[in-house]
């Protein structure tokens, strides 16, 4: 079962990622896409950095470890949530004037 959720959650944990670049490509200019690309990718990877720092001492308690999951999916949630409230108004330029 373990193996299961395991697998679950690598097919699903970076769905955002080509989302996100290409929502990203279609509203920046070609000029400034690649530092937005990066600029973007890095903020994320620095997220994912930072996670071992706070699950390291959850992970020292038994009864508290389970709560690594709660946790870090709690957070996946709200990040794509905030993301999509933060972007569901701009429109790309090629749907501009579509309703």
């Amino acid at each position: 079962m373990a193996a299961g959720v395991l697998l679950a959650r690598h097919l699903i944990a970076q769905m955002d990622v080509p989302t996100r670049q290409s929502y990203v490509n279609a509203i920046v200019p070609a000029a400034d896409r690649s530092a937005a690309n990066g600029i973007t990718t890095t903020v994320r990877q620095a997220g994912t950095a930072l996670g071992p720092l706070a699950a390291g001492p959850l992970m020292g308690v038994p009864i508290l470890a389970g709560w690594c999951f709660v946790i870090s999916g709690g957070l996946k949630s709200v990040y794509d949530l905030i993301i999509w409230r933060a972007f569901s108004h701009v429109k790309p330029p090629e749907e501009q004037g579509m309703n």
